[in-house]
């Protein structure tokens, strides 16, 4: 009997111990389970942060107001702008053209200004009738960059730029020295009163001056194109019956006086010089001996680098020169060199330049900035 009960106390002791470790296990569950789910969280968290720290870059609108695409130098300027936006990335552009109206392009700017534009880039038609575009996006505390030609007043951001008062007095210094400082010369220039016919005149008055057996015997706007050289140089050509040399003032007038001079059965008598002969069928003529074996370039790519200036300026950079300029240097390209800036494979209109594009960056662009 004793033993019965000692065994009865025991089966009731095990059931007793199996019921309460039975009914303890659920109770653990959700502890664990939270414990999983929070760490769970947390490697999901972890795994996330690194998308939190990202930062998209910032995108800029900027305003482009073109004076023109009326010919193959401002197309292929053009195409340089758009190339250094695509290569930047963070720039949106909005581009007009104002076809050489001042009076358009005043109001190409300032439906601009109100686009919520970061900047406006300007290539002025003309000087002085844009000036006023300067103060009027000060107003709206919107920095202006002026590119290429020049603009009636000082209190640009930036005036990014060929120095084309080398040009002119390199290409007339040139002239000078070939005649022994005596010639009759027609000038076809590209458009009065435009920034850099402005300037090219500039530095032709200072050789000019000092030689007055230098005769300026007929000058005409040739408007920095083909047909207008050759239907210019047509009439001259009816007009004047001694001229030693025809300066253009770029390489697509050049073209088109030269074929006015062969029609006339004048081109024995009658020398080419042609300022800015950046186009590969101007270079081929000047390395064939088409026409007189120099030229200074009004650099094309002046365009890419204007936008770098927009993107730095937007950031904070400024210029360093005190009158906020900055130099694309010309080029000066003769017999020896003429072959470093000619790609026979591009089209006899267009304009070699992205081989030496970077380079130049490297060699002059930093250096101006801050």
């Amino acid at each position: 009997m004793k033993k019965m009960m000692i065994f009865a106390v025991v089966v009731v002791f095990m059931f007793s111990m199996l019921f309460i470790g039975t009914s303890c296990k659920p109770e653990a569950a959700p502890a664990e389970e939270a414990v999983e789910e929070e760490a769970a969280e947390e490697a999901v968290e972890e795994e996330a942060a690194p998308a939190e720290e990202e930062v998209a870059e910032e995108t800029y609108t900027v305003g482009f107001s073109n004076a023109s695409t009326a010919n193959p130098w401002r197309v292929t300027f053009v195409s340089i702008i758009d190339y250094e936006v695509e290569r930047l990335g963070n720039i949106e552009l909005i581009s007009t053209d104002a076809m050489e109206d001042p009076l358009k392009q005043m109001a190409d700017c300032e439906d601009l200004l109100t686009k919520d534009i970061d900047a406006l880039l300007i290539s002025p038609a003309v000087s002085e009738a844009l000036a006023p575009v300067v103060g009027l996006a000060h107003d709206e505390d919107i920095p202006i960059i002026v590119v290429d030609r020049a603009i009636g007043t000082p209190d640009f951001d930036a005036f990014v730029y060929t120095d084309c008062r080398v040009i002119g007095e390199e290409m007339m210094q040139y002239i000078a020295d070939e005649f022994n400082g005596e010639a009759d010369i027609v000038y076809l220039a590209g458009i009065t009163g435009a920034g850099p016919e402005i300037e090219r005149m500039e530095g032709m008055d200072r050789v000019l001056s000092k030689y007055p057996g230098l005769n300026i015997v007929a000058q005409q706007d040739a408007y920095w194109n083909e047909a207008d050289g050759l239907t210019v140089m047509e009439d001259i050509l009816q007009a004047q019956p001694k001229i030693d040399v025809v300066l253009c003032s770029d390489g697509n007038i050049s073209i088109g006086a030269l074929r006015a001079i062969k029609a006339a059965g004048r081109e024995d008598e009658i020398k080419v010089a042609a300022m800015d002969a950046h186009r590969t069928d101007s270079l081929i003529n000047l390395r064939d001996g088409v026409i007189m074996p120099f030229t200074v370039l009004n650099v094309i790519y002046v365009g890419g680098w204007a936008v770098k200036v927009v993107h730095d300026i937007i950031q904070g950079k400024t210029p360093t020169s005190p009158d906020r300029i900055v130099d694309c240097p010309a080029a000066f390209v003769d017999i020896n060199n003429v072959d470093e800036y000619i790609d026979e494979t591009l089209g006899l209109t267009d304009y070699s330049w992205k081989d030496i594009y970077d380079a130049e960056i490297a060699k002059y662009y930093d250096e101006q900035m801050q």
